[in-house]
């Protein structure tokens, strides 16, 4: 099985004590920094497919632990049966627009590249869990301060040679974009041609196929032209979680594990709904 019962147990293992970690260490005033000279205009981009319950903990959480001042939010649905219009309608946060096309993950990244707009955005999937303030002025901020900085990664894609795909091919993987959370300067990425694809190549000595993941070629080019590529520290990165086993984990028809994903998306619905209310109170107060 490419992903097991270890990998949920352990990912919501993780969940829990990174929660309770940036919770204990106070990180919502612990952390604090020089206020920015001006607060340039971000969007936030959130890729969704059919997850109602992660969606709405996504956009909650996510808008209750920012304070940035200029931030427009897009929704790109490409969804059959939960159309996202449902849920930003409970939220009614002006802010929020919605696009909907039928397009894969890569074909959305390349028209988020396409598109005129603001001076910097954000990219994160539609299963996130953000913990405490400042989690979007942490991944922008580096680009506001440092113009040699092209990207942001959320978290660093590892080298991993000689692994095992499904298919039971040894590949190499050298380069990788952590697209469940990443940012970028619109400069950066205007007037390019923007690979998203999960590619592969000869790697030579090793005999290996070298792979990239989805954005690995895009940061091979953001490189090559003379772009910086930075990573959130683990001190940011800790304000947020990613629930990658809630949607892509694949069963295999192995139904106790099938049970286990059921069981998860049903945990972090409720926690949605709970996160919800006390945002609607938090701003009728």
């Amino acid at each position: 099985m490419w992903f097991d019962e270890p990998v949920v147990i352990l990912g919501t293992l993780g969940f829990v004590y990174r929660y309770f970690r940036a919770r204990l260490l106070g990180l919502r005033v612990a952390h604090a920094r020089t206020p920015l000279a001006n607060s340039p205009e971000v969007t936030w981009f959130i890729t969704t497919r059919d997850l109602p319950g992660p969606l709405l903990h996504t956009l909650a959480t996510g808008i209750a632990s920012t304070r940035y001042p200029n931030l427009q939010i897009v929704i790109l649905d490409c969804g059959h049966s939960h159309p996202a219009k449902q849920i930003v309608e409970r939220l009614g946060d002006p802010r929020i627009s919605i696009v909907t096309s039928q397009r894969t993950q890569p074909e959305w990244y390349m028209w988020i590249c396409s598109q005129p707009g603001t001076e910097f955005f954000v990219v994160t999937h539609d299963d996130l869990h953000f913990v405490a303030d400042g989690w979007l002025e942490d991944i922008v901020q580096p680009m506001i301060l440092d113009q040699t900085i092209g990207c942001v990664c959320g978290e660093e894609f590892p080298v991993r040679l000689n692994t095992i795909e499904p298919g039971g091919e040894c590949v190499d993987i050298t380069f990788g974009l952590s697209t469940w959370m990443w940012a970028a300067r619109r400069t950066a990425v205007a007037n390019h041609t923007c690979d998203f694809s999960f590619s592969k190549r000869e790697r030579g000595i090793t005999g290996n196929l070298e792979v990239w993941d989805q954005g690995g070629l895009w940061l091979e080019r953001l490189k090559r032209d003379g772009w910086r590529i930075a990573t959130e520290s683990t001190r940011d990165a800790i304000k947020w979680q990613h629930f990658e086993n809630f949607d892509w984990t694949r069963e295999f028809g192995d139904e106790n594990y099938g049970r286990m994903k059921r069981n998860q998306r049903k945990i972090i619905t409720v926690l949605a709904q709970l996160q919800f209310i006390a945002y609607k109170l938090r701003n009728r107060a």
